[in-house]
Formats: structure tokens, sequence, C-alpha cells
């Protein structure tokens, strides 16, 4: 909830801080919400845990391909970007297996606890390797003070965004499960979503340039033209058996099996969380090859 409601606001924010600094933060608060969740007592600290590694999860994410832009020639970008893409390919692979392990051989902890010497080197790395590069000039930041420059952030829309979230991802897990889908608060929560989505709109409408998803982008014919190619890359039909009866999102297929499937291992097949790893590593290889 918090990578997806944040990320919007880290690209504003890239428009006024130099970007080593703001990798060096992202880094800070993943590896923050690791120690958090690996130290956790409880579910509801392993929860805010997790709610802060999403905040520097969207800072990681948006920053580095912010970099990428910054460090790489035009023809370039393409190589880096797949590379981007590729790590996420062989993450996605070994981490369930990794994961499995470090469950039954050690504790679960360090499925929190790995990410603090990795966050450290790659924290390193940024500070002697990177450039602190400025942000580029913008009429809307030129001549103004940073505190005026972060005043001029859009923190009503991104409440709007997180409010969004919360709203539909509350009423689509509870839905049919918790309560039935005609429950007050399931339609409650589905209606408050539909109106903040509306008031999410005419605000970004109101703010123009300013806002977290400016009008000149809406106006621009290749920015729109890529994103409905991404859209449609997203969203056509896959081939997986989890999603060749209804035609459902190839994407949506990969994700969910990648949390039913290993509950399935080991709730239904009474698996270890080692073999559970290893028994979903042909579903994994063929979902990520396909995606990437």
């Amino acid at each position: 909830m918090t990578q997806c409601g944040l990320i919007l606001l880290v690209g504003q924010l890239l428009t006024i801080v130099k970007t080593k600094w703001a990798l060096l933060a992202a880094l800070f608060f993943f590896e923050l919400g690791s120690l958090i969740c690996g130290v956790a007592k409880s579910m509801d600290v392993l929860i805010f845990g997790r709610a802060i590694q999403g905040v520097g999860a969207s800072g990681m994410f948006a920053t580095i391909m912010v970099i990428i832009t910054i460090i790489t020639r035009v023809e370039q970008r393409a190589a880096f970007m797949a590379s981007f893409g590729f790590v996420f390919v062989i993450s996605s692979v070994v981490g369930p297996l990794l994961g499995g392990v470090f469950t039954d051989k050690v504790s679960w902890r360090w499925c929190f606890y790995i990410n603090l010497p990795i966050g450290g080197l790659a924290a390193a790395a940024v500070t002697i390797l990177l450039p602190a590069r400025p942000p580029p000039k913008s009429e809307h930041t030129e001549g103004k003070t940073l505190l005026q420059k972060f005043g001029r952030l859009d923190y009503v829309g991104t409440v709007m965004i997180l409010g969004i979230i919360t709203c539909l991802l509350l009423a689509l897990t509870d839905g049919g499960n918790k309560y039935a889908w005609s429950n007050w608060r399931i339609i409650f929560e589905f209606v408050l979503g539909g109106l903040l989505i509306i008031a999410f709109a005419l605000w970004q409408l109101r703010l123009n340039n300013r806002a977290l998803i400016p009008m000149i982008i809406l106006k621009n014919r290749t920015e729109i033209a890529a994103s409905v190619a991404v859209f449609m890359t997203m969203v056509r039909p896959g081939t997986t058996a989890a999603c060749h009866r209804d035609g459902a999102e190839r994407q949506m297929a990969m994700l969910g099996g990648t949390y039913q499937v290993p509950l399935y291992y080991q709730a239904v097949k009474n698996q270890t969380a080692t073999e559970s790893g290893i028994s979903i590593l042909p579903f994994m290889l063929a979902s990520e090859s396909a995606v990437f």
C-alpha cells in the first residue's frame, strides 16, 4: 500500500532534491523496515515494518529509473532497463526458495535480516560511485527556497491515493471472505473508493502542472501512447493454467499464484517451507520467463 501510494510523490520529490540523496534515504527506510520486521514480536509490528519497507521500496524504484535516464545515453537505456527487469526475474525465482530455507533451517526473521548487509553494500556503492547531480531546473521551482519547493508537493493527492488503495484493498480482501459481497461494509468501501477516485481526478485538474499527474503529461501523445502500450502488455490474456479458464490477466495469475501456490503445497500437501520453495520453481520459472 505504501509503495503504490507514495511512488508518485517520490517522482515529484525528485524534481527538487538530488537523486543520490533520495536513493540513500530510500535505502535507509527500506533497511529500517527490514530491521523492524526482523525483530518484530507481534503481527502489528511486522505489518508496521512492512509499511516502512514500502516507503523505501517506492523511493528506490522511482529513483533508480530516474538515475538510469541521467547516467546513460538514449541508446543505452534499453539495455539498462532490461537488466533491471532481469534482476527482478532472478530474485522472484530465488527468493521463495531462499525464504523457505531460512524459515526451516534458521529463522523466518532472516528473510528480513538478509536485506541489512546487502543494503549496506548498496548504500556504500551509491555514496562512493554515484555523483550528486542537481535536479533539472523548472519554471515551477526556479527562484524558490527549498521550503517553498517542499510546500508545493501534492500531499493532498497522495493522501487521496492512499485512501483509494486502502478502500479497494479492504473491499477486495474481505468481500466473499470475511463478509458477503452484499454486506454494507463492502459496498461502503467500494463507494468511498469510487468517490475518492473522482475527487482525486478533480484535484489533479485543479493543480494542473503542480499535480502528482501533471496535465502536461496527459497532453503528450508520446506519453499517452507509451502508457497505453504498457497497459495492453499487462492485461492481455495469459496462457497459464491459473488464468486459462476465465481469460484473466497474465500478471494477476502470476502474482496470485506467487502467494497461493506456496500456501497450497504447505497447507494441503504438508510440505515444509523449503520443499514448497522447490516445488514452485517450475511455476516461477515459467511465469517470470513469460513476463520478462
